[in-house]
């Protein structure tokens, strides 16, 4: 199972998902995972990755302009779905973690973002 599975015509979102596929971290307490980001909406997104956590923890994803607390709903072979705390815009974070994206705002002189850090310290409201 992919990415590409979707539900189609039975996905009833309520947020629409951008399918992407871009490097974060998630976090749980002091262990940090490297996932992948396989699409995202102003309510949650869909990751893949090893050992990802197990429904209901309560995790931090963060990647270029994203540090968000979240909750894992689901989790199934590798890959989790996981609903934000709060929304936000999907567009920006896709476009500060996309290269296409990265690259324009380089040659048209836009602020250049800052390299991703991780914060290893204890989850907030673990």
């Amino acid at each position: 199972m992919g990415f590409s599975r979707r539900l189609g015509s039975q996905d009833l979102r309520r947020h629409t998902r951008f399918a992407t596929a871009f490097e974060a971290k998630l976090l749980d307490g002091d262990k940090c995972t490297d996932v992948v980001i396989g699409d995202i909406s102003a309510g949650g997104a869909l990751i893949q990755g090893a050992g990802l956590r197990s429904i209901g923890a309560k995790v931090r994803l963060r990647a270029a302009g994203l540090d968000i607390e979240a909750r894992v709903i689901w989790n199934h072979d590798g890959l989790c779905g996981i609903c934000f705390a709060h929304a936000l815009d999907p567009l920006a974070i896709v476009r500060d973690n996309m290269p296409y994206f990265r690259a324009q705002r380089s040659e048209r002189g836009d602020v250049s973002l800052p390299p991703l850090t991780v914060d290893h310290s204890p989850f907030v409201g673990a």
